[in-house]
């Protein structure tokens, strides 16, 4: 991803990107991931950079594709898992998965976990008016 960027001229979102982690990829989002000390960057793709980032994800991965910008919290430290871990059969198949590959490529990456996440389940709707 970060070499496709720099032939297609875009050194600012490569440089941007240099220090991301992927932490997550859930269907057509990614989650990306900064240290504290990268935390203008995150800020930066999070914001004027943004649509440019999905763009190149989608274009990458022929589907239109969403990111999200976290922080990890302290160099080299890990964001807490979370959720329940999967089968080693479910793990073979997301690895193998044609769209996960191309995002572990762009970044040089590998997976170390994996989990399910539960959704996080909506707010109940009540019929009550609100206040003014």
């Amino acid at each position: 991803m970060l070499e496709r960027l720099t032939e297609m001229g875009q050194t600012r979102l490569a440089g941007a990107l240099r220090r991301a982690k992927v932490v997550n990829v859930n269907g057509d989002s990614i989650t990306l991931g900064f240290d504290e000390s990268d935390d203008p960057h995150r800020v930066q793709c999070s914001g004027a950079l943004a649509g440019r980032i999905d763009s190149v994800f989608s274009e990458l991965t022929g589907r239109t594709v969403r990111c999200r910008y976290v922080s990890t919290g302290s160099a080299g430290e890990s964001a807490p898992a979370a959720g329940r871990q999967i089968s080693t059969e479910d793990k073979k198949q997301i690895n193998g998965d044609p769209d996960v590959r191309k995002v572990l490529e762009a970044f040089g990456g590998d997976l170390i976990d994996m989990r399910i996440e539960e959704p996080t389940p909506a707010p109940a709707e009540t019929d009550e008016p609100e206040e003014e």
